[in-house]
């Protein structure tokens, strides 16, 4: 009995512990900050007005292309977005705003929100504020040191970089850019001496998933389809490591070279 007594109490410790540490996060105050959606699909800016009240400007993009602009101010936990019309003066765009560990999570609380945007845009999710070196002009310095290396031949350096920044960086890179770099790392593997390390790289990407153009069609939509850019020179890349593995072409095969770096600086 004694026995169980005692872990009785360690377990209600801990769990007032837990209470004690969740009630501290829920109760974290809000800071200014540029917050990114996973996937970078929407940004998320908290700043201070002149008379010291809480901004916000939440930016999204949704899948077909579409985007959706939400502004106004911030008391405690709730963003409410300034009305376009008298209509939704009445009832405005409202969100929540949790911070949860080193994320902000944004939940829509009225169904202002959906018309305000349209059905195909939508402005919760889970927000981070990117580290130092995963900001837009680190990332597009980050992809420049890259093109240097591997224009310089150095090619184990080139594959360090790129894994690097997609290992820290994912959450704030878009999907197309994320399949870009692979598409530069796989090439810099390849030119490493591991072409099936370069057909593992390429197969996490959009084209390096289908055979052809036709199965890219099917397998995004409109406006992905249209957006994607990569496809031919991941099919390219593809081709290279595929003949290395077969003998056919060396690790020093000529290769097209890769546009610039396209990730524009703040």
């Amino acid at each position: 009995m004694p026995n169980r007594s005692i872990w009785w109490v360690l377990a209600l410790w801990l769990w007032a512990g837990w209470i004690g540490m969740a009630d501290a996060a829920s109760h974290q105050p809000l800071q200014p900050g540029t917050f990114i959606r996973i996937g970078e699909t929407g940004t998320l800016m908290l700043r201070r007005a002149g008379t010291g009240a809480l901004e916000f400007e939440l930016e999204s993009f949704g899948a077909n292309g579409n985007i959706c602009t939400a502004k106004g101010r911030v008391s405690g936990r709730v963003a409410t977005a300034v009305a376009d019309d008298e209509e939704q003066a009445q009832d405005p765009c409202r969100l929540e705003l949790q911070p949860r560990g080193d994320r902000l999570r944004v939940n829509v609380l009225t169904g202002a929100c959906a018309a305000h945007c349209g059905l195909r845009v939508t402005l919760d999710g889970d927000f981070r504020s990117p580290a130092a070196g995963c900001k837009r002009a680190a990332i597009a310095q980050r992809r420049g040191q890259f093109l240097k290396q591997y224009r310089a031949q150095q090619h184990a350096e080139a594959v360090r970089t790129a894994q690097a920044l997609l290992t820290e960086c994912e959450d704030f890179l878009f999907w197309i850019t994320q399949d870009a770099i692979r598409s530069d790392l796989a090439l810099a593997q390849l030119r490493a001496g591991h072409p099936q390390a370069c057909l593992s790289t390429l197969a996490q990407t959009a084209a390096g998933k289908v055979d052809d153009e036709a199965g890219l069609r099917r397998a995004l939509s409109p406006n992905a389809y249209e957006s994607y850019e990569w496809a031919h020179a991941i099919w390219h890349n593809r081709r290279l490591c595929q003949q290395a593995i077969g003998g056919g072409v060396g690790s020093q095969a000529p290769v097209k070279e890769r546009p610039e770096p396209d990730v524009a600086p703040q």
